[in-house]
């Protein structure tokens, strides 16, 4: 599932990196941005994400689509030889809006297996994903998606843009038979 533009890159802690383009960013990304922007105050938690953020399972078909292409991409990025009987389970996927000054502390999502962040919209001056042991950063490019596992810890510094928008979600490695979104 592999596209040519695809990069794997492996950070400090020696785990590897998806960085992949959705190819239809163009034409998806427009409603992404007005559904995460638009998404009632009510649904905002207490997190390390200290902007707008949305409810953790979002179901819409915009955000599904994105779901959907990340479990796609999975194979890519796991390690050989994982158990056969088990596969990747999406566990929540949600939406983000920052502001200026707003970010994410350093956090990971154990005990999950993989996390991703997708870029909806990032206007110029939008702050970087930042894997924390590394120091790597990962410039936002709207369409972009960074695919993770998701133990390592990472972070959102200060953004000094206006609607810098993302999708996150989490997928578990879980037995065929349990309940889950996608397979």
């Amino acid at each position: 599932m592999n596209l040519k533009n695809d990069k794997v890159i492996s950070v400090k802690e020696k785990h590897d990196i998806l960085i992949c383009q959705y190819p239809f960013w163009e034409s998806l990304n427009p409603k992404l941005h007005v559904l995460i922007k638009n998404f009632p105050d009510e649904y905002q938690k207490n997190t390390n994400v200290k902007a707008k953020m949305t409810h953790y399972c979002v179901i819409n078909q915009e955000f599904e689509k994105i779901g959907r292409w990340v479990y796609q991409k999975l194979p890519s990025i796991c390690p050989q030889g994982l158990n056969t009987t088990s596969k990747f389970k999406l566990i929540d996927i949600w939406g983000a809006l920052y502001n200026e000054n707003d970010y994410a502390t350093s956090h990971q999502h154990r005990p999950l297996a993989y996390s991703f962040v997708y870029f909806v919209n990032t206007p110029k001056n939008s702050s970087p994903l930042v894997f924390d042991s590394s120091n790597t950063k990962i410039n936002p490019e709207s369409g972009k998606c960074v695919i993770f596992p998701s133990w390592l810890v990472h972070s959102v510094p200060k953004n000094k843009s206006k609607e810098r928008s993302v999708i996150a979600g989490n997928f578990a490695w879980m037995s065929e038979d349990a309940p889950y979104r996608f397979n």
